[in-house]
């Protein structure tokens, strides 16, 4: 490989599925978290369903050591897999915003 990249990178993405698919997508969910954790540049990897947007709005929060490792994901088994077994749901609205990062604090709030 090259020169690593320095950056970390993170993922924030919004998928609203059709309520009656809900169910069917969160089971293609977590065979796809269970993998995507394990992967070496996965700090973080979370679905969540957005309580105040009608229940079907799943809000996407990834966080990764490097582009490499990114890149990695998308090329991965576990993400061809869950990318096909979606296109079984309707899906009426994806964005997917990925930042990339020069620094990271925690805050402590009091």
């Amino acid at each position: 490989g090259g020169i690593m990249s320095s950056h970390l990178v993170v993922v924030n993405a919004k998928v609203v599925v059709a309520p009656e698919d809900m169910e069917q997508f969160s089971s293609y969910v977590e065979n796809m978290v269970d993998q995507t954790r394990k992967e070496p540049a996965c700090v973080n990897y979370s679905f969540a369903v957005d309580a105040t947007d009608g229940f079907n709005t799943v809000r996407v929060s990834e966080e990764w050591q490097s582009e490499e490792g990114f890149e990695e994901h998308l090329q991965s088994s576990h993400m061809r897999e869950f990318m096909s077994g979606i296109r079984n749901c309707k899906i009426m609205d994806m964005q997917v915003r990925k930042y990339q990062v020069l620094a990271a604090t925690d805050l402590q709030i009091e």
